[in-house]
Parts: structure tokens; C-alpha cells; sequence
């Protein structure tokens, strides 16, 4: 009887470690060259890996507001929907510091979560860049922005920058 209990518990554990890897959502984007390539992971908080030629470079994990509405995306965020979108254009600068003329060129995915908040991820072939917003009514105040970067470069760096 024992015996059958402790093989039931370590079933139980299995379905639920194969349960939570199926619940995480993974989207995926490229540079337009191809030379970069970021995974957007979407569990417990919202992560992004980042790959140069294959090879993993960084990872930003945990990306999430503390507000006094609570943390937005929210823990466990539900996916809403997902696009993507390619932009190749050709920036002219008010004040032509070096050039008068800027290639902008990324793809982009929006992911909008089910309590109103949005990730848009840029990737360029040169870098990343990130912004988060929300559509919510009223006031909402911002506490604090965190995310956890991984490098190879810096081991780990706790990013916590509180607003102005």
C-alpha cells in the first residue's frame, strides 16, 4: 500500500512538471537579416532569451511593473494575442546630428495579455528593445520596473529602477 502511494505522489509529480511546461507559451522572432533570434517565454512572469547566430547571448527574465494596482503583466499572464509586423523605413531627424537620413529597420511582436497590458519587443539586427503598456482606466501609479538580465558577461544583474 505504501509502496503504491509513493508511485502515485511521483506520478502526480510528472503530470504536474509536464502540465506547467505546456501551459508556458513560447513566441519566437527574428532580425531581418536573421543574425538575431529572441524567444518570448510566457509562464510565471515574462522572459525573453536572445541568440546571436544560434548562440544564446543574454536573458531577461521576470520582466514585470510593480504598480498599486498590482504587478503588471500579472503573475501568470494569459495571452490574448500575438502580432507580428516587419518595418523597414527611413527615419529624417529634426536635428541632424550625423546623419540626415536613419535606417529604422526591425520586426516587432506585440503580445497583449488578458488584463490589458501589452509587450511589444523590437528586434533589430544589431540589438533588442522592449515596451510595456496598458490601456487601463484611470490613474496608475508605477512603484517599480524589475527585470533580471543574464549574460554571459555579467552573471546576474538585478535591474530595479524606481520612477522619477
Amino acid at each position: 500500500m505504501v509502496r503504491n502511494i509513493g508511485k502515485l505522489h511521483f506520478c502526480l509529480l510528472l503530470c504536474s512538471l509536464f502540465a506547467s511546461t505546456l501551459l508556458a507559451k513560447q513566441v519566437d522572432i527574428v532580425s531581418p537579416k536573421g543574425k538575431l533570434r529572441a524567444e518570448i517565454v510566457i509562464d510565471q512572469h515574462v522572459s525573453v532569451q536572445i541568440f546571436n547566430n544560434g548562440e544564446k547571448t543574454f536573458e531577461i527574465k521576470d520582466i514585470y511593473l510593480d504598480t498599486d494596482q498590482g504587478f503588471i503583466p500579472k503573475k501568470k499572464p494569459s495571452l490574448r494575442s500575438v502580432k507580428k509586423r516587419r518595418v523597414d523605413e527611413i527615419v529624417r531627424p529634426e536635428i541632424k546630428e550625423k546623419n540626415s537620413q536613419i535606417a529604422d529597420c526591425y520586426n516587432e511582436v506585440a503580445l497583449t495579455f488578458s488584463d490589458k497590458t501589452k509587450l511589444e519587443v523590437r528586434l533589430y539586427d544589431n540589438g533588442m528593445a522592449y515596451r510595456m503598456s496598458t490601456n487601463r482606466k484611470g490613474d496608475l501609479t508605477i512603484m517599480m520596473s524589475l527585470l533580471i538580465l543574464f549574460s554571459l558577461l555579467l552573471p546576474l544583474c538585478i535591474f530595479n529602477r524606481m520612477p522619477i
